[in-house]
């Protein structure tokens, strides 16, 4: 009998940690069709900048947000599946939004944007799943990189 070869897909994203000025609420997006919200996220294709990349997609999506980002690290997840392996990469930058924050929610292209207060992170199911641990209490977060 044959035996049937693993798929293996590689995974490239970046993505914006935003906090508001008082850094007590974070953005988070969910896509149509998705249980999971996640930071705000794009694709890194092959030859792109992550952070060139995310900075666009925060200009395109959030045109009145002008924030600074900084580099604060990676998480690195491989996934087995059936017959496929995933291993996902995902850069993550932090920024802030020191304007007032007018609205909590609102839906740009069927993906739904909330603010969340901090402390109610759990009640969300995020996805990567370690990006809760390392968002809860730890606005000042310099640096990570988790495997």
């Amino acid at each position: 009998m044959k035996k049937r070869r693993k798929k293996n897909y590689f995974i490239f994203d970046s993505a914006a940690l935003i906090y508001n000025r008082e850094k007590n609420k974070i953005l988070l997006q969910k896509l149509p069709n998705e249980k999971f919200w996640t930071l705000p996220y794009t694709k890194v294709s092959f030859f792109d900048n992550s952070e060139e990349v995310i900075r666009k997609k925060i200009k395109e999506e959030f045109p009145w947000m002008a924030i600074k980002i900084t580099y604060i690290g990676a998480i690195d997840t491989k996934i087995q599946e059936k017959n496929k392996r995933r291993h996902h990469m995902l850069v993550v930058y932090k920024g802030v939004y020191e304007e007032e924050i007018t609205s909590l929610q609102w839906e740009n292209n069927k993906t739904l944007y909330r603010w969340i207060l901090l402390k109610e992170i759990k009640d969300y199911a995020m996805l990567p799943s370690k990006i809760v641990e390392l968002i809860e209490d730890r606005a000042e977060i310099d640096r990570f990189v988790v495997r």
